[in-house]
């Protein structure tokens, strides 16, 4: 965990995706243009929020996830939780993360803290 975040009084976990999934490849401190992504405050799911921050811009895509590829070398954490890969029209791979199973795996690890 990065740290935490008050979004309307409510008190959220702020996560390092990328030291999450990869703790080998930390970035935390070094991220060049860090972006805050909060996700799942709605009123009645309010404890489930959670804040990510990741570096870049946020794209939208639009995809057709094919299965991941068996030989593709990524984090066992991050694998766990890929339902897929596609690419856009540059070539460029993007994984298909399944949200509830990252939610689940973020939890499980909060609350051993």
């Amino acid at each position: 965990m990065l740290g935490a975040a008050s979004i309307n009084g409510v008190i959220i976990p702020v996560i390092d995706l990328h030291s999450f999934l990869d703790p080998a490849q930390a970035t935390t401190g070094t991220l060049q243009n860090p972006r805050l992504l909060v996700g799942g405050q709605y009123a009645e799911n309010a404890q489930a929020a959670l804040g990510i921050v990741f570096s870049g811009s946020p794209i939208q895509l639009s995809y057709w996830p094919a299965p991941l590829n068996a030989t593709a070398e990524l984090p066992s954490r991050l694998r766990d939780i890929c339902r897929g890969s596609t690419q856009d029209e540059r070539g460029h791979t993007f994984l298909d993360i399944d949200p509830q199973l990252l939610t689940d795996m973020m939890g499980a690890e909060l609350a051993v803290l």
